[in-house]
């Protein structure tokens, strides 16, 4: 079911606005971080079926604030299983990612700094979507 706006309007407190990018198409992004902007949300997209995709001359993955990617065989950039990727330019924020990724350690790897978990993709898994990688144009 879809939300209907006027009625959730004053009842809920979003933090962020997800759009979904569907058939290899973009959600219209300009008018979505517009709203984001007048509320101080945060962009957080889910490009799984549109990566290699195009809005306004940037590529998904590049548009929103953060962009989620998945690897899935059936997606755009689809591998031989699980797994995906985050895409962002915070670098703060990528390397919290990094962290959790490998079960949450620090910059030594030594020592636990957050909850984390074993989130990397197999070496098989790799090498499909870095191959598939290169039909996308860069």
């Amino acid at each position: 079911r879809k939300i209907e706006a006027v009625k959730a309007d004053g009842k809920l407190t979003p933090r962020a606005i997800m759009p979904v990018d569907l058939y290899g198409l973009p959600a219209d992004y300009s008018a979505i971080q517009a709203v984001a902007d007048a509320h101080g949300l945060r962009v957080i997209a889910d490009g799984a079926q549109a990566f290699g995709g195009k809005d306004n001359g940037r590529w998904v993955g590049n548009i929103a604030e953060i962009t989620a990617t998945s690897f899935y065989p059936t997606k755009t950039l689809g591998g031989y299983g699980d797994g995906g990727a985050i895409l962002c330019q915070d670098k703060d924020f990528a390397d919290r990612m990094r962290s959790i990724r490998w079960h949450g350690t620090g910059d030594n790897r030594k020592e636990s700094v957050r909850v984390g978990i074993n989130g990397r993709c197999d070496s098989i898994q790799c090498a499909v979507v870095l191959e598939k990688l290169t039909l996308f144009d860069a």
